[in-house]
């Protein structure tokens, strides 16, 4: 369908300061972020969402609680994007603590991050070595929600150089990529985790591999590469470092050298509650 700003130019017209200019219309821009949401890999399903607050009194559309301005898109009025509400538990008109705190503390930590990695990336400053986040969670409480549109809000922001990877996928595409005749190669399935400015490992300890060794060493790998380059990785995890009798721990999954460094290197964030999905029909 063509554009009814543009009449399917991809520019305007427009008078800045009594000056006749051309700028990209929203159609252009908005077809540029949808090719960096890909790029990034992150699932469609969390296009529309951010983790600002909508603004009652400010001029912007959303409260930007960050001083950046620079904007993929026209200007902020156009990000129409839904914010992340803390989740209150199951049922109409339920309130619980756990799941709702849970989920406060994780999107406050979220909006930290953002700060320090566009203060990081976009204008250099601090020493040079910024935090990853281990987000460790039962299923369902929210973690990929939020790890995604963590990436997504650094696009807007202008940090473009993320990467979104869960890692069922991962370890399935590298294992086809040994397959005669596989038009990828592992090194350019891995390329992009090495080289992103800010990296999304979402599901860590889920493998769909009986070759554990092989799965540590390439983890391992990824995360001493992006430990010296001093690139942040975020990772969710459904295992806890405590378990219940008879389930694993993440060490366990991991093994106690991978473990380790990811402690070095990913400051803990520990989600407990209710599983959304399963009270989703529930809420109104």
């Amino acid at each position: 369908m063509t554009c009814s700003i543009c009449k399917g130019k991809g520019y305007i017209r427009k008078t800045v300061d009594g000056y006749d200019t051309v700028g990209i219309c929203r159609c252009q821009v908005q077809q540029n972020l949808k090719k960096h949401f890909q790029a990034a890999g992150i699932p469609s399903r969390y296009w529309d969402w951010t983790l600002q607050s909508k603004s009652k009194t400010g001029p912007n559309a959303l409260d930007i609680p960050f001083k950046y301005k620079q904007w993929i898109l026209n200007s902020p009025l156009d990000d129409q994007r839904q914010p992340f509400q803390p989740w209150s538990g199951p049922g109409k008109g339920t309130k619980n603590d756990t799941t709702f705190h849970s989920q406060f503390s994780a999107l406050k930590k979220c909006r930290d991050l953002i700060t320090r990695y566009l203060d990081h990336f976009l204008e250099q400053k601090g020493d040079g070595d910024v935090p990853g986040l281990l987000m460790m969670g039962s299923v369902g409480i929210g973690k990929t929600h939020l790890l995604c549109t963590l990436l997504l809000d650094l696009i807007y922001a202008g940090v473009t150089n993320v990467y979104f990877i869960e890692m069922t996928d991962l370890m399935k595409k590298l294992q086809f990529s040994y397959s005669k005749g596989s038009a990828s190669k592992e090194e350019e399935l891995l390329a992009p985790l090495i080289s992103s400015d800010v990296l999304v490992l979402d599901d860590l300890g889920s493998f769909a591999s009986d070759n554990l060794s092989w799965i540590l060493n390439t983890l391992g790998y990824v995360l001493n590469k992006r430990y010296s380059f001093q690139k942040p990785t975020l990772i969710s995890t459904n295992y806890f470092d405590k378990a219940k009798s008879g389930e694993k721990t993440l060490t366990d999954c991991l093994g106690a050298r991978l473990r380790s460094r990811i402690r070095e290197t990913c400051p803990e964030l520990v989600m407990k509650g209710y599983d959304f999905r399963e009270y989703r029909n529930q809420i109104t």
